[in-house]
């Protein structure tokens, strides 16, 4: 009789657990992820720089891409990676700067992350 009450117990609390909403990020620029690693625009980024598009090398590459600086409302990542739900599961991490942006541009250098906003990742 008390293993049937522990397991009825043990089973209605994994049950309550597994439909408690995850915990996601918002952000300012529709950053809300639908999973740890996913933004409204595209999967999380990581990358090793974030500058302000009006920053004078920042000026500079994103001229060579063909886009204006001053469109540009966020900041801008550089040396990025995207980070996948894999690898947050796996127990990967972004140490440099976690974010969400509105669009990647690979250069012959690494991928470039323009109108990010910074995020938490933490699990």
């Amino acid at each position: 009789m008390f293993a049937k009450l522990v397991f009825v117990v043990a089973f209605s609390t994994i049950l309550a657990a597994a439909q408690s909403p995850a915990e996601s990020t918002q952000s300012s620029a529709g950053a809300e992820p639908s999973s740890p690693a996913m933004c409204n625009t595209g999967p999380v980024q990581c990358c090793n720089e974030l500058q302000s598009p009006t920053e004078n090398n920042t000026q500079t590459i994103l001229s060579a891409l063909g886009l204006d600086p001053q469109a540009i409302d966020g900041q801008i990542g550089l040396e990025c990676n995207p980070i996948n739900v894999i690898g947050l599961g796996s127990g990967a991490d972004c140490s440099q700067h976690p974010v969400c942006c509105s669009k990647t541009v690979e250069n012959s250098f690494s991928l470039i992350a323009i109108d990010c906003v910074p995020i938490n990742i933490d699990l």
